[in-house]
């Protein structure tokens, strides 16, 4: 390990690293266009995807699931119409399938972060042990569940709506129904 011993003292402990520039400073100090995805991205997506699937004769009109294979590859979802068209749109065109997978991480990173203060929110106003428990419960596994709908997109209309971030607004709406202000549990306990 490189570094320099503090003034005025020989221990260990007082060296300090000389290293040029940490993981986390190196990531604040990015562009936030690199991580961030503004509604002007997403519709400006959205809109570029629409042209582009209608230029490849793929009919818009009607909702189309998009997901990532394991290798990476964005596809239309097993049992959509012209998914063939689809999937060629893609695939001749890197960057809508980069620009897709920047959208499916921040919108999963949103709803991650969503579900947590919500969690923490829930947890405050619980107050007894029995509505902790209840609300523990019902945030369990949910992380798990996100992932697995966080490639998951639908564009109907111009708009791409995200999978993981809909299912974020259900479950915070059944917890806000499983808490009742008083912290006592409701029975309504149900879906996670």
């Amino acid at each position: 390990m490189s570094g320099q011993t503090t003034a005025g003292s020989d221990s260990p402990s007082a060296v300090e690293s000389t290293s040029a520039v940490s993981p986390a400073s190196s990531v604040l100090a990015m562009d936030p266009g690199f991580i961030v995805v503004t509604p002007e991205d997403r519709q400006k997506f959205a809109g570029d995807v629409t042209r582009a699937l209608q230029a490849a004769g793929v009919d818009t009109r009607e909702p189309i699931s998009l997901t990532v294979d394991s290798a990476g590859a964005v596809k239309a979802e097993a049992g959509t119409p012209q998914a063939e068209k689809i999937d060629a749109v893609f695939a001749q065109n890197p960057a809508l399938g980069n620009t897709y997978q920047k959208i499916c991480n921040y919108d999963l990173s949103c709803a991650i972060a969503r579900c947590s203060i919500a969690e923490g929110e829930a947890m405050e106003r619980a107050g007894s042990p029995s509505a902790k428990a209840s609300v523990w419960s019902r945030f369990s596994g949910v992380v798990s569940v996100l992932k697995g709908e966080g490639e998951q997109e639908t564009l109907a209309d111009g708009q791409l709506t995200s999978s993981a971030l809909s299912s974020v607004d259900g479950l915070l709406a059944s917890v806000e129904a499983a808490v009742q202000p008083s912290g006592s549990p409701s029975s309504e306990i149900s879906r996670w």
